[in-house]
Formats: C-alpha cells, structure tokens, sequence
C-alpha cells in the first residue's frame, strides 16, 4: 500500500520560502518576524476629510452657511466669514436651509456641501486645502 503524504507541509515551506526573498512593498514594514501593512493611509476619508461619510441631519431654522458650518464640524476645513464673500453668494449663505437639504444619510461632506450650495446650479465652491478654507462663488465671478 503506498504511503499518502499530505501537500501541505511542502506547501507551507514554498510559501515561506516565497516569502524569505520578498521585496516589499512601500505599503508593507517589516517588524520583527511580522509584517506591518498600515504604514500607509489608504482611506480617502483620512486623505481628504471632506470625502468623510457622514449622516447630516439639519433644523428648518438654520441658515445655509450654519449648515456648511455644521457639516464641516470635524473636518478641519472652515467656511470664510460672510463677510469675505461677494453679495449674491452672501445672500445665498444667509437665506435658511431649503426643505430638500435637511437630512443626508450616508452621504459624502463634500457632496453635502456641493447640494446645499446649488455647486453648478449658480455658484462654485473654492477650497484651499492649504489653509483648509471654503469660499462660495457665484458662477458669474469665475474667471
């Protein structure tokens, strides 16, 4: 009767073998006999804040830009003073929140921000990521 050997001993020597003469990759740090694979941040919410998900839940009697305020609470990025925008897009700023933008669930900040505004539909957003500052501009007002 021929004697059955299992596979996977031999398996598991070619794997760590495979394994010996790696090069790894920038993603993966070596620790000791252990592999550390969250050397680099790969989450596009940690990249960018503003594409956090987030479920938004806003008062009827708040303004537009209290809803920016609000939405960007945690991000680290701030909407500039009323003052700092030109007229139409301080007028929209603080005009009260429309029915429609009162609850977002499981939605992006950045496309929160973008449907609140009317992002395409009047006005532009501006975001500096290097001050992590926001601006409404009107679409008239682009270059």
């Amino acid at each position: 009767m021929p004697s059955r050997t299992s596979p996977l001993p031999a398996l598991g020597a070619a794997l760590l073998l495979g394994l010996a003469g790696h090069a790894w990759g920038e993603d993966v740090r070596r620790a000791g006999r252990y592999l550390d694979r969250s050397v680099l941040v790969h989450e596009a919410a940690q990249l960018n804040p503003l594409e956090q998900v987030a479920d938004l839940e806003f008062s009827s009697r708040i303004s537009v830009a209290e809803a920016l305020r609000s939405a960007l609470a945690g991000t680290g990025y701030r909407l500039l003073d009323p003052g700092a925008h030109h007229d139409d897009a301080r007028a929209l700023l603080e005009s009260r929140l429309a029915i429609p933008h009162l609850n977002f669930d499981d939605k992006r900040v950045d496309s929160v921000i973008a449907a609140v505004v009317g992002a395409g539909r009047g006005f532009h957003l501006q975001v500096d990521h290097v001050t992590r500052r926001i601006r409404v501009v009107p679409l008239h007002q682009l270059p």
